[in-house]
């Protein structure tokens, strides 16, 4: 479409999940699906509003076997958190925040690597120490170690993001 559009991945199945900015959602981003017809991607629908709100939801992260979706939201009191949507009896149940993965900094861009053993996303987490006196050098060394709130890439085994999601389905 003529809007932005971020984050396709695709299930299994063939499957495309992507956040996209095109009019016509619920809210300023919303996560769309399209199926393969023919060998193309014609038809492209909302998930609704089991998953999309009034705010924003980007960046789907669809389980090989669309059994969960995990998405970044901007919603209120979050600034920017990883959530999970269960699929159960072929409908998207209300996501949940991954409380064990977020932190007070935004986290964002879901991924597993190819071989399915690992989970990423980034996140601008800060470890702060406001009460350690510094000098020039340890303040530069500080602000160029993970940690410094900028934004980093972090990552657990599938076998634990599975045992993290295990809570939050009904």
């Amino acid at each position: 479409s003529p809007a932005n559009e971020w984050y396709p991945t695709i299930s299994q199945s063939g499957n495309l999940y992507f956040g996209s900015e095109r009019k016509g959602g619920l809210g300023r981003c919303d996560l769309y699906y399209s199926r393969p017809e023919g060998g193309k991607y014609k038809s492209i629908e909302n998930l609704g509003s089991s998953v999309n709100t009034q705010f924003s939801e980007f960046e789907p992260l669809v389980l090989p076997d669309e059994s969960g979706l995990i998405f970044m939201a901007f919603k209120p009191g979050a600034q920017g958190d990883l959530y999970y949507s269960q699929k159960k009896d072929g409908k998207w149940m209300p996501p949940k925040a991954l409380v064990e993965l977020n932190s007070l900094g935004v986290e964002y861009s879901p991924f597993v690597t190819h071989d399915g053993k690992y989970f990423f996303f980034a996140s601008t987490r800060s470890i702060e120490n406001a009460t350690k006196k510094v000098n020039y050098d340890q303040l530069v060394s500080e602000i160029n170690a993970p940690g410094n709130g900028v934004g980093d890439i972090y990552f657990v085994t599938t076998e634990r993001l599975q045992d993290i999601l295990k809570k939050y389905k009904d």
